[in-house]
């Protein structure tokens, strides 16, 4: 997985690129799912969330602060975005990781989103090969070349060697070769966030020349 290098696109909501608004920021900040467990002694200790052999090792959930110095000509489509109910769409074009532990029989997993690519258009006339989703296995091994599929066709057919099937319309990827009980499945993809206004935002009408806005949302 070789890093991406010289990125440089707004944020999408709705599926409506952002493009436009004067000094753009984004902080994520991550919140782990956890469970806690009562040992015989009474304490109590938390560990990672188990949620299924299909689904990645770590679960976190996220909360997006866009801040604009000024929303320029996107004011209104803003506006009008989060007039609606939602949940919304949200992408970032910016990598997320993640990783399954093999059991020596499954090839297929589960994904905790879809590949943006498969619905949306990068911005900035950037080509979609640059945002494709890699998967391998093992931190050192070779990246699988990405196939798209639908997922009729992911769950009737099986990968080539060195392949792994993406489906366009659940999110699931397949591979080849079920990774072993001591191997890992690494899968490197940009997410379509489903995510809602949260319940506090902030709108600084700092004068009538600008339009700052802090805009949070939460992932649902």
């Amino acid at each position: 997985m070789a890093s991406p290098t010289g990125l440089n696109a707004p944020p999408t909501l709705a599926g409506r690129n952002l493009t436009g608004a004067s000094a753009s920021e984004v902080q994520v900040r991550f919140r782990e799912l956890k469970t806690v467990r009562t040992a015989a002694d009474g304490s109590a200790r938390e560990q990672l969330a188990y949620l299924g052999e299909a689904l990645p090792i770590r679960t976190k959930k996220r909360t997006f602060t866009v801040r604009w110095a000024h929303l320029r000509d996107i004011y209104d489509l803003v506006e009008e975005i989060l007039a609606e109910s939602g949940p919304h769409t949200l992408c970032l074009w910016r990598f997320e990781h993640l990783a399954w532990q093999g059991n020596g029989s499954r090839t297929t997993f589960t994904l905790p989103w879809q590949p943006a690519i498969h619905s949306l258009t990068p911005p900035n006339g950037q080509p979609a090969s640059r945002y494709q989703p890699v998967a391998k296995v093992g931190i050192d091994g070779t990246d699988l070349t990405y196939v798209a599929k639908t997922a009729a066709e992911l769950a009737a057919g099986t990968p080539g060697a060195g392949e792994a099937w993406f489906a366009t319309d659940e999110p699931q990827v397949k591979v080849a070769t079920a990774p072993a009980a001591a191997e890992v499945l690494h899968v490197r993809l940009v997410p379509l966030y489903s995510v809602v206004e949260s319940p506090e935002s902030e709108k600084r009408l700092a004068s009538v020349l600008r339009e700052p806005r802090d805009l949070v949302l939460v992932e649902a």
